[in-house]
């Protein structure tokens, strides 16, 4: 059997890739970001990988309290897609003048 030899993300200038990969060589394989140069663009990554990962909470119908959703991640997994695939990239608009 063949093991997948997982990479460090990396980005062009202007652009941000959500992809599967490890972060170094004694890190587990998971879900990194990586951006390029520019303005806001660690913010932004963040802000993608929030949408991605992070659980909502909601409040419980009928009845008192609250209870957590899936995040999209979990939801995919349970609609058995493979995380592994997922590849998310996109750039920065080009300035017109």
């Amino acid at each position: 059997m063949i093991r997948k030899r997982w990479r460090t993300p990396t980005a062009k200038a202007g652009e941000i890739k959500i992809v599967w990969g490890r972060v170094d060589r004694h890190n587990r394989p998971d879900l990194c970001v990586a951006w390029g140069d520019g303005t806001d663009m660690r913010c932004t990554g963040s802000l993608m990988m929030h949408a991605l990962t992070e659980k909502r909470l909601r409040s419980k119908f009928p009845g008192p309290g609250y209870e957590y959703e899936p995040s999209l991640i979990d939801e995919l997994e349970d609609r058995g897609f493979d995380i592994t695939t997922l590849r998310f990239t996109i750039e920065k608009k080009v300035a017109s003048e």
